[in-house]
This record gives C-alpha cells, sequence and structure tokens, in this order.
C-alpha cells in the first residue's frame, strides 16, 4: 500500500473543510479515507447508518499491523496501536471559507455527522463544522464517528448497529464477496 502523504485535498475533488486522510476499521478492517468527507460518502452509499466507527487521523499505512492473516481478529486491536506515529498531527486545517465549499457538496461533506472524542458527543451539521471545532486538536488521536445527529443516534428508542457483537459475520462476508 502506497502511503498518503499527511495533507489536506489527498483527492482534489474533496471541498475544502474535509480534513487529512484518515484510518477507519469497517466490517472489522481497517480502510483508510482521504478525508472526512470520502468516509461520510461512503457510509452514505453503503448505507452504514445508526452505526459508531473508530476513526483515527492518518493514513492506515501509518498504523501499526502485525501483518497476521487472520484480520478480523487481529487488525482491529492492533490497528489503534499507533507507534507515536501521527500523536501531533492536526485533523486538517480551519476552514476559511466558512465552510461555503462544503455546503455545495450535499453528498460527501454537507450531512449531520456526529463525532464524539473526550467523552463527549458533539452534532456538526456538516464534516467542515466539524472541522473547525477539530482541526487543531493534536491530542486526539482517535473520535468516534457516524452520519446523524447525537441525540437521535443516542436516545435510548434507537437501536444503534455494532460490529463489536456481530459473532455471526464479523466481516459481513456475504457482502463483501463478489
Amino acid at each position: 500500500m502506497i502511503r498518503w502523504a499527511h495533507k489536506e485535498k489527498v483527492n482534489p475533488k474533496d471541498p475544502e473543510g474535509c480534513g487529512t486522510p484518515v484510518c477507519v476499521i469497517v466490517d472489522a478492517k481497517p480502510t483508510r479515507f482521504s478525508s472526512l468527507c470520502a468516509l461520510t460518502a461512503f457510509l452514505g452509499e453503503t448505507a452504514l447508518q445508526r452505526q459508531f466507527f473508530m476513526v483515527q487521523k492518518g493514513d492506515c499505512a501509518d498504523a501499526s499491523m502485525t501483518g497476521t492473516a487472520n484480520y478480523c481478529a487481529e487488525y482491529v486491536y492492533q490497528l489503534l496501536a499507533v507507534d507515536g506515529i501521527g500523536h501531533d498531527w492536526h485533523w486538517g486545517s480551519k476552514p476559511s471559507d466558512a465552510c461555503a465549499s462544503c455546503q455545495s457538496d450535499q453528498e460527501n461533506c454537507c450531512q449531520t455527522i456526529c463525532m464524539a472524542w473526550d467523552g463527549r458527543a458533539r452534532t456538526f451539521p456538516s464534516v467542515c463544522h466539524a472541522m473547525e471545532l477539530l482541526h487543531a486538536r493534536t491530542d486526539v488521536v482517535v473520535a468516534l464517528f457516524a452520519l446523524g445527529g447525537c441525540k437521535q443516534l443516542l436516545s435510548k428508542d434507537t437501536c444503534l448497529y455494532t460490529e463489536w457483537f456481530d459473532i455471526d459475520e464479523p466481516c459481513q462476508v456475504r457482502r463483501e464477496v463478489s
């Protein structure tokens, strides 16, 4: 895997305010995205909603991997054991256009999201608005991310999907086999 540089606009199509590359555990496997906007688009396309994902700043190539073949079990636990790489990195730069370019990208950037770090969940109208608060937080290496508002996602009447107790098919084998 060719490592992505830790900079914004790894994908030139990302609007301003999308942030830098991130590594996310999806179906018990580390999956890299060029930005939080790319993650948002993926979650919308794959209908992975009402589910929180662990997001780490930086490319998955920066994460410490054991190299074992059983990635469904091993990689999940090894992924976030970053050997000091990226701990002082920013999540991106502060958006300078008041999120105007994000507002025009309804599929990738301008969706309500819930992010949690430091034990607190926060709702943002878009990825760009989250970046206004998160961009310089070098102390935050990992955050939780979901599509939708936190209040709705975390209410007692909402059913959240999770991989933590998905014993039958932790890697959703039927969906992934082509």
